[in-house]
């Protein structure tokens, strides 16, 4: 255990510190990302002041104490909640902090707006030398400015947590944020970006598209970021605009791909973008370049050429098939323009010669471009085991590179200028070691042995000799390195990046940007000792440079960045807007760290259910302001008075009221519910009431009653209430208390108390507690007070209280589906032919077979061939029926375990309720009379009213969803069944076609309970719907016969 020095740790007076309890705090640091994983420990009194703990912990933690921000993270309930130790300096260590609990978590983090500030052990070390010049910039790395122990910032710019996106970098750039996997365009995105002439191209554009165009114009976008780049205070800024300009969806941001590749096709899009405008010679004119691709006869030096244009130079770091890379930049791009010589079978064919002859064929440059790119070919692929493989040799690269050698025009203007010069016998000692910053003991791949300064020293000459000999129009400064760390598997792309302002280097690592010294720059050289194998050259990882970015070195061309004051009128108010836009989103922030969000309910007295709104309101705001607002939001201004709402605590999981506000009218929400949080482990209800009622007052440790009120006269049950009661209250007092809001007589009040689904108590003792009774937090009870019928406690299942709780509780609401009325009169004229056909064939057949009775005798009676000619005919005609197309749609039903149908809860507004959704069908059937008359049948003369109507509770609930499920009684014996019935000896001679039924109906002891509530018919389809509400014991023979007159046509033609 850690333990902080506790001298200065003042605790209360007159208690006795070895005697009184101690408080374990855990201290994290977020902001430091090389300690966040490390936990703190200190053991305090209980009686330390706030203001002592926070003086401990930023010394533990050794910050400056008014730089940071330290937050304890107390449990309330199940939720964790935290409390800023400057909130409450005053108090002390106990007031905040449990006594009991082991362990107190307090986190260190950022503070808004502030830098957060180490304490310094050591004197910081002066700022880094300015570079003027390019000659200035390589004799500070001869001299070794740079101190080891250098210390480049009192706070760690690579820490990254979730508050240091607000605060900028000290390095004064702004990084970007990694969408997934970005880290590669962020690299070329902050290449671009440091590079003074493409910067203020990219300015002097202008877009004068549509602000939709806008979105999809990648120039506009890439304008918009930088402009951001250089004006944010934030530590990083996102590229999510950019990426959708490119036409990407959120998907792609998860596919890494190639920088150069990427930067390929980005000055495709602009040069696509800018044509037709001052730009469109933009990326030519400053990235591109030109080489001429010939070949040479050797005989009579007739060359053919063709000069191409190119964006970047491609470097091989091993040639193909051989075991040793090139050691260099400078070698690899001699390699480069080195010629291949056709010789033997592989001669050139000479026009002049007119015969095959020894050439050489290669690549000469033209010219260079003012930007040069080099691309250094890390990824190869191994045909020995065919794996794609990544080359982690050493390669080197010079700060300053000439390269006036590989263009003709200037290598001819140069040689006189050069044999004049008498070289340094010192200096050409080591020559060929220098030429390139680089040792050549050991030019094999991963060859490394001479010490780090030596290396420095030399590369420090050849940067030094090649800013001497200046001479040539082909010098260039190298101010990028795009690197990639990782293997042929994956990786991560950042860049190191020189500004020419100063001539210092920073690391632009996605949203961290940081000062680095030149030694971090020959790490990116790459290689390391001993010899590699396929698999560590697979697998391992390995950071090294990828791409080099070189500018010309050239006083009239060389640009510097446009700075603010000289911004186009364009950029100018586009940066406008921009601050205004920040503006109104740091306002917005600072409103919302004031607003409290919480759930709102309200029970509407018109829409009759319960609708749920969302609450944001300012802390400062009273309860009778929230009040008003609340009014409003649920549009009650035509329903009810102000004066009759109030706002009260609500615990909506179990449908509780906690407590009222009385005399809290003027105290803020923020008072209220004590502070501005994330989330309330409680919510809010707007409770409603009549002009004549009275507001009760609920206090804490109560429990709610929902009463509803039973009218037996016409059978119906009105709207519940809510009621405030207490369980040391007995049944008597609970009653007088109903009476009081209800304004109804007690003496011939009767209660019942629903426990439990099917469970009614009829509440008869009145000195009983309702805590004995059975009383929950929250709780439904049934009364009646008419007079009309007296039942003791034995006789009130008896009673017609008991039939209308009893029906209510057993009520369910269900949705059927009924076709329309042309499709039941098509089925009916369907129905007649067909039971006509087999009318005509059965007479046709029975004719027959009595012309043939003589000849024919196969030891039956005619009665018995009659019978079982019958029975054939009724199969058959049972067949069709069940592969006849039906004229509706069921839903799936699932049985319950009692009585084979099911049934769904109708939600929380009515438990005694239940919801369920089907369809009426058809089945062709031949119980239909020809004299019937169905050619003439209209469905509409037969529709007639509700067999009755209640205007219960379980009316309120909401139509079903389209993933419920329906309901069918199984009530019915199976197709099956009914042709094995049809084929027994024992049927009656009398029987015919017309008594055949496949669904049996069982008569009902008594008639249960049907309503039909709602009928809709579909403008377009015409299709039906019926809304009812039924007692769910009903049988289904009892409820098809119930729709019958819905629908208009028998229930035996119903499926």
């Amino acid at each position: 255990m850690v333990t902080g020095d506790n001298s200065q740790v003042v605790p209360t007076e007159n208690v006795c510190v070895a005697e009184e309890p101690r408080i374990l705090c855990v201290i994290r640091d977020m902001i430091d990302p090389n300690t966040a994983g490390n936990k703190k420990t200190v053991n305090l009194p209980a009686s330390t002041s706030i203001g002592d703990v926070i003086d401990e912990i930023s010394k533990l933690t050794r910050y400056i104490a008014s730089s940071i921000n330290i937050k304890y993270n107390k449990q309330v309930a199940a939720e964790m909640e935290e409390i800023s130790l400057y909130t409450c300096a005053k108090q002390k260590l106990s007031d905040i902090c449990m006594l009991g609990t082991r362990r107190h978590e307090f986190t260190v983090v950022e503070k808004e707006d502030t830098l957060p500030q180490k304490l310094s052990e050591i004197p910081p070390a002066p700022d880094p030398p300015s570079y003027d010049s390019v000659a200035s910039t390589s004799s500070s790395y001869i001299s070794g400015s740079t101190p080891a122990n250098e210390t480049v910032s009192t706070y760690p710019d690579s820490g990254y947590t979730y508050a240091s996106i607000m605060l900028k970098s000290d390095t004064g750039y702004v990084g970007l944020v990694n969408q997934a996997m970005t880290c590669y365009l962020n690299s070329l995105i902050q290449t671009l970006y440091m590079t003074p002439e493409f910067r203020n191209a990219l300015y002097r554009w202008e877009f004068d598209g549509s602000e939709d165009e806008a979105f999809k114009s990648i120039p506009y976008q890439l304008q918009k970021l930088f402009l951001q780049l250089q004006t944010s205070k934030k530590r990083a800024v996102e590229t999510t605009e950019l990426t959708r300009s490119f036409g990407w969806d959120s998907s792609e941001v998860w596919q890494q791909h190639d920088v150069q590749e990427l930067c390929r096709v980005m000055f495709d899009a602009l040069e696509s973008k800018w044509r037709n405008t001052d730009q469109a010679n933009l990326i030519n004119h400053l990235y591109q370049g030109k080489m001429k691709d010939y070949v040479k006869c050797l005989e009579c030096n007739n060359e053919s050429a063709r000069v191409d244009a190119y964006l970047d130079i491609p470097l091989v770091i091993r040639p193909f098939g051989s075991q040793t890379a090139y050691s260099s930049v400078r070698e690899a791009i001699d390699a480069f323009v080195h010629p291949e010589i056709l010789n033997d079978t592989n001669q050139y064919f000479c026009e002049k010669c007119n015969k095959k002859c020894d050439a050489h064929k290669g690549f000469k440059f033209e010219t260079f471009p003012y930007l040069l790119t080099l691309q250094l070919k890390r990824f190869d692929f191994d045909y020995n085991t065919m794996h794609r493989i990544k080359l982690n040799e050493r390669m080197t690269f010079p700060d300053v590179l000439n390269l006036n050698h590989l263009v003709e025009s200037t290598t001819n203007s140069t040689e006189c200028a050069s044999e004049k010069v008498i070289p340094d016998p010192a200096e050409d000692s080591s020559d060929e070691g220098i030429d390139e910053g680089i040792e050549v003991e050991n030019c094999v791949s991963g060859a490394s042995s001479g010490s780090d300064s030596s290396s420095l020293l030399n590369e420090a000459a050849a940067n030094s000799r090649n800013a001497q000999e200046m001479k040539g129009p082909y010098m260039y400064e190298l101010f990028s390195i795009m690197i990639h760390s990782g293997s042929a598997a994956g990786g991560h792309y950042y860049a190191y990046i020189k500004c020419f302002i100063d001539g210092q280097w920073y690391s632009f690592n996605d949203q961290h940007v940081s000062k680095i010294t030149y030694e971090e720059i020959t790490k990116t050289y790459g290689g390391s000792t001993g010899s590699r194998g396929y698999y560590s050259a697979t697998y391992t990882s390995s950071t090294n440079a990828y791409m080099l970015m070189y500018r010309q070195i050239d006083k009239q061309r060389n640009a510097d960045f446009t700075q603010p004051d000289g911004f186009p009128a364009h950029i100018k108010q586009h940066l406008q807007n921009m601050k205004d836009k920040e503006e109104n989103e740091k306002r917005q922030r600072e409103l919302d760290k004031s607003m409290c969000k919480i759930k709102l309910f309200c029970y509407h007295p018109v829409k009759k259910r319960q609708i749920e709104q969302k609450l944001e309101i300012h802390k400062d705001k009273t309860l009778t302001e929230s009040t008003e607002i609340a009014y409003k939001m649920f549009e009650l201004e035509d329903v009810l008075p102000l004066d009759c709402c109030r706002i009260v605590k609500y615990d909506e999981y179990h449908d509780s009221l906690e407590c009222s506000y009385e005399g809290q009218e003027e105290h803020t929400m923020g008072q209220i519910l004590g502070g501005v949080k994330q989330a309330y482990n409680f919510d809010l209800l707007l409770e409603t009431k009549h002009s004549d009622q009275e507001f009760q007052e609920y206090r804490p440790g109560g429990v709610t009653v929902k009463v509803y009120v039973a009218d037996i006269e016409n059978d119906i049950l009105h709207d519940p209430i809510s009621v405030r009661a207490y369980q040391t209250q007995t049944v008597n007092e609970f009653k007088k208390l109903v009476s009081n809001i209800l304004k109804c007589p007690v003496d011939q009040m009767r209660c019942v108390l629903e426990r439990f689904h099917s469970d009614l108590r009829f509440l008869a003792v009145p000195n009983k507690t309702l805590k004995a009774e059975g009383f929950f937090k929250s709780n439904k009870v049934y009364i009646e007070f008419s007079g009309l019928e007296s039942v003791e406690s034995g006789q009130f299942q008896c009673s017609r209280f008991y039939k209308l709780l009893d029906r209510h509780q057993n009520t369910i609401r269900i949705y059927v589906n009924i076709p329309s009325v042309d499709e039941v009169n098509e089925y009916m004229k369907s129905s007649y032919r067909h039971n006509k056909l087999l009318e005509d064939m059965c007479s046709s057949v029975k004719s027959t077979q009595d012309n043939n009775s003589l000849d024919v005798d196969e030891g039956i009676s005619d009665r018995g061939s009659d019978s079982e000619l019958d029975s054939k005919l009724k199969s058959v005609t049972l067949n069709n029926s069940h592969s006849d197309r039906s004229l509706g749609q069921c839903t799936s039903p699932t049985e319950t375990g009692s009585e084979g149908r099911t049934s769904s809860p109708v939600g929380q507004s009515c438990s005694s309720s239940q919801e369920t959704s089907t369809s009426a069908e058809f089945s062709l059937n031949t119980n239909y009379s020809a004299e019937s008359g169905a050619d003439n049948y209209n469905v509409d003369d037969v529709i007639r009213e509700p067999v009755e109507h209640c205007d219960s509770d379980s009316e309120q609930t909401a139509p079903p969803s389209p993933g419920d499920r329906g309901i069918n009684d199984m009530d019915t014996h199976s197709s099956k069944e009914g042709s094995e019935n049809l084929d027994t000896d024992n049927k009656n001679e009398s029987e015919n076609w017309d008594n055949d039924e496949v669904t049996i109906v069982h008569e009902e002891p008594f008639k249960h309970y049907f309503n039909m509530v709602n009928r809709d018919e579909d403008i377009v389809s015409k299709q039906r719907s019926l809304t009812i509400l039924v007692d769910k014991r009903i049988t289904l023979g009892a409820f098809k016969a119930e729709l019958e007159p819905f629908i208009g046509t028998d229930s035996e033609n119903f499926k």
